[in-house]
């Protein structure tokens, strides 16, 4: 089975896969990122990264790499601007999605089952809901915080920001509300690292069980 993993920038979907990943022995779970993907696709010399290079100029080049991606540039500039993020994403979210097909074919639509030895793939995918990708999970789960805390992650995470800039991106994805709306299961990660333990273990057996759930909360 492919549980989904999506939510806004900052509400924790990393975390969770990494909490999954090691929360249930009983499980042979797999991971996959969406982001990491894409970090491939910039890898210096490719087809992606030559692109970007030629579309935004020399200047988002590596100094002593002329066809390497500066990465902390690129990703200042789509943080901030929208018309950049979306020439971005036309470029890599067809790869991003073969890729993910790819991945998940061996597991989709398969029960999890312990006694089969079936295994679970965790597919992180931040805009699963706004690039229409449902059709390659099998389940979704959605994770959520405060709005307080998603801008202080924001923050943190790029020093310097205003709160304007730093509610941009979260402005141009689906309201949390709406990602939780439509998902299987939502995590809520202003909990601690030990109080989502057992939300996520609910989540786990429900998988197991193979019950379907409209909830999961």
């Amino acid at each position: 089975m492919i549980l989904g993993i999506t939510g806004g920038i900052a509400t924790g979907k990393s975390t969770i896969v990494r909490l999954l990943s090691g929360l249930d022995h009983r499980l042979d779970v797999h991971s996959i990122s969406a982001d990491a993907i894409a970090r491939d696709l910039l890898d210096p010399g490719t087809p992606c990264s030559r692109a970007v290079i030629e579309h935004f100029g020399a200047e988002y080049a590596l100094p002593e790499f002329s066809d390497a991606v500066n990465r902390a540039k690129l990703a200042d500039r789509i943080f901030l601007d929208k018309d950049a993020r979306i020439w971005l994403e036309g470029l890599l979210h067809p790869p991003i999605i073969e890729a993910l097909n790819a991945e998940g074919e061996p597991f989709k639509g398969s029960p999890v089952s312990t006694e089969q030895g079936s295994a679970l793939l965790l597919m992180e995918i931040p805009l699963l809901y706004e690039s229409a990708l449902e059709s390659v999970v099998d389940r979704v789960l959605v994770t959520v915080c405060s709005s307080a805390t998603q801008l202080s992650r924001i923050m943190e995470r790029r020093p310097g920001l205003t709160a304007e800039e730093a509610l941009r991106p979260v402005a141009a994805q689906l309201p949390q509300e709406e990602k939780a709306r439509r998902a299987n299961y939502v995590v809520d990660t202003d909990l601690s690292l030990d109080g989502l333990k057992a939300p996520l273990r609910t989540i786990l057996d429900d998988l197991i069980r193979g019950r379907e759930s409209s909830s999961g909360r």
